[in-house]
């Protein structure tokens, strides 16, 4: 395990600790993200040691997280905007984009490749979810946009899915080009994704903590 690997699950590891003693201090909506974090520190762990001839488990276990993905986030999003209609079409399309997800998944892609389906839609809708509920915060006069929990929360999901989105829409087209250097690229981009990504949910957690004014729930 190098340096990069301890780092990148030392992230996970703390906001998954952070994001859990939120929720314990009445803050529902972080139970969510804790759940979440737990999971993807499991998932990377497990898939890190997979060898590469079990290439179908490392898909089945990159679709089933995927749907766990959006179920987590959307569910964030429910508990902490206020919008009443918007948070009725986010629950409804929970169960829509698990079974959309499980049908490409099984009946498409068949666990042999990246479900980019699934993850460009992923990203698409929540875009859209985060993008309300950043144009959407309560400022505080006296306290700035950048000590809000969800500010950086929404700036993290905004810019790790919004990079994915493009880069895993291209990827069928880079593949055919050159399959050994688009995977390669493709590790990397999302490795600086993920880092910026996490990083920002462990800031939002942390301002979450110190401004319980700032959190919308």
């Amino acid at each position: 395990m190098n340096i990069l690997e301890i780092y990148y699950y030392s992230l996970l590891t703390t906001g998954t600790v952070l994001a859990f003693l939120l929720f314990k201090k009445g803050k529902k909506q972080f139970i969510a993200l804790a759940i979440l974090l737990a999971i993807t520190l499991v998932k990377e762990l497990i898939t890190s040691q997979l060898p590469r001839e079990n290439y179908k488990l490392s898909f089945l276990i990159t679709d089933i997280f995927n749907l766990l993905e959006y179920t987590l986030f959307s569910i964030y999003f429910i508990i902490s905007c206020r919008n009443i209609m918007l948070k009725k079409w986010v629950k409804l399309s929970i169960p829509l984009f698990i079974i959309f997800g499980a049908y490409t998944s099984v009946f498409i892609y068949q666990f042999r490749e990246v479900p980019v389906l699934n993850i460009d839609l992923e990203g698409f809708l929540l875009l859209i979810i985060y993008t309300h509920l950043l144009y959407n915060l309560e400022i505080d006069d006296n306290k700035s946009i950048y000590m809000h929990a969800d500010f950086w929360i929404a700036i993290g999901v905004m810019i790790f899915f919004g990079g994915a989105f493009v880069f895993i829409g291209l990827l069928p087209i880079i593949l055919e080009q050159d399959s050994v250097r688009a995977l390669s690229e493709y590790g990397k981009i999302l490795q600086i994704l993920n880092y910026i990504f996490y990083n920002s949910i462990i800031i939002g957690v942390i301002w979450g903590i110190r401004n319980k004014k700032y959190l919308m729930v």
